[in-house]
Protein backbone atom coordinates (compact mmCIF):
# COMPACT_ATOMS: atom_id res chain seq x y z
CA UNK A 1 0.00 0.00 0.00
CA UNK A 2 2.50 2.34 0.69
CA UNK A 3 4.37 1.42 -2.74
CA UNK A 4 1.24 2.36 -4.19
CA UNK A 5 0.83 5.51 -2.60
CA UNK A 6 4.44 6.97 -3.19
CA UNK A 7 3.98 6.27 -6.52
CA UNK A 8 0.99 7.72 -7.05
CA UNK A 9 2.06 10.79 -4.87
CA UNK A 10 5.79 10.79 -7.52
CA UNK A 11 2.99 10.90 -10.69
CA UNK A 12 0.99 13.69 -9.91
CA UNK A 13 4.30 15.84 -8.39
CA UNK A 14 5.35 15.18 -12.13
CA UNK A 15 2.48 15.92 -13.87
CA UNK A 16 1.87 19.16 -11.64
CA UNK A 17 5.25 20.17 -12.37
CA UNK A 18 4.38 19.83 -15.98
CA UNK A 19 1.70 21.36 -16.03
CA UNK A 20 3.31 24.45 -14.52
CA UNK A 21 6.18 24.87 -16.81
CA UNK A 22 4.52 23.90 -20.09
CA UNK A 23 1.09 26.54 -19.08
CA UNK A 24 0.81 28.99 -21.65
CA UNK A 25 0.48 32.42 -20.16
CA UNK A 26 -1.43 35.14 -21.79
CA UNK A 27 -2.04 38.30 -21.56
CA UNK A 28 -5.63 39.93 -22.31
CA UNK A 29 -6.02 43.39 -22.75
CA UNK A 30 -9.28 44.62 -21.56
CA UNK A 31 -9.06 48.29 -22.45
CA UNK A 32 -12.15 49.33 -22.86
CA UNK A 33 -13.08 50.90 -26.42
CA UNK A 34 -12.61 54.63 -26.32
CA UNK A 35 -9.74 54.47 -23.70
CA UNK A 36 -6.64 55.90 -23.52
CA UNK A 37 -3.43 54.91 -22.47
CA UNK A 38 -0.93 56.88 -19.81
CA UNK A 39 2.54 55.53 -19.11
CA UNK A 40 4.89 57.26 -18.06
CA UNK A 41 7.56 57.54 -14.73
CA UNK A 42 7.70 53.90 -14.31
CA UNK A 43 3.70 53.43 -14.03
CA UNK A 44 1.07 52.34 -16.74
CA UNK A 45 -3.12 53.49 -16.21
CA UNK A 46 -5.79 53.54 -18.24
CA UNK A 47 -8.63 56.21 -18.55
CA UNK A 48 -11.51 57.68 -20.81
CA UNK A 49 -10.83 59.52 -23.51
CA UNK A 50 -14.29 61.50 -22.74
CA UNK A 51 -15.84 61.82 -19.34
CA UNK A 52 -19.16 61.98 -20.95
CA UNK A 53 -20.49 65.15 -19.11
CA UNK A 54 -18.33 68.92 -17.23
CA UNK A 55 -18.34 67.40 -13.69
CA UNK A 56 -16.75 70.65 -13.02
CA UNK A 57 -16.17 73.98 -13.55
CA UNK A 58 -15.26 77.01 -11.63
CA UNK A 59 -18.15 79.23 -10.51
CA UNK A 60 -15.50 82.06 -9.52
CA UNK A 61 -11.97 82.69 -10.47
CA UNK A 62 -9.42 82.47 -9.34
CA UNK A 63 -11.12 79.44 -6.89
CA UNK A 64 -10.38 79.81 -3.89
CA UNK A 65 -9.57 76.88 -1.04
CA UNK A 66 -12.06 77.25 1.84
CA UNK A 67 -12.27 74.37 4.85
CA UNK A 68 -15.61 73.42 5.62
CA UNK A 69 -16.70 71.14 8.92
CA UNK A 70 -17.48 67.72 8.70
CA UNK A 71 -20.99 67.81 9.71
CA UNK A 72 -21.96 70.51 7.28
CA UNK A 73 -22.91 70.82 3.67
CA UNK A 74 -20.23 71.69 1.96
CA UNK A 75 -22.31 73.09 -1.12
CA UNK A 76 -24.13 75.18 1.36
CA UNK A 77 -21.55 75.84 3.53
CA UNK A 78 -18.56 76.27 1.32
CA UNK A 79 -19.72 77.62 -1.77
CA UNK A 80 -22.71 79.27 -1.30
CA UNK A 81 -22.97 80.93 -4.77
CA UNK A 82 -22.73 77.49 -6.42
CA UNK A 83 -26.56 76.70 -6.01
CA UNK A 84 -27.52 79.72 -7.90
CA UNK A 85 -25.43 79.13 -10.40
CA UNK A 86 -26.68 78.37 -14.10
CA UNK A 87 -23.87 75.84 -14.59
CA UNK A 88 -25.56 73.61 -12.02
CA UNK A 89 -28.63 71.31 -13.23
CA UNK A 90 -30.51 69.29 -11.34
CA UNK A 91 -31.35 65.91 -12.58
Amino acid sequence: MKKFLFTFLAIIIVAAGYFLINRNIVKVNTVPAGWLTYTGNGIEFQYPGTFGANVWRAVTWPPTVTAVPADKDPVAFGCPKLKDSAMITES
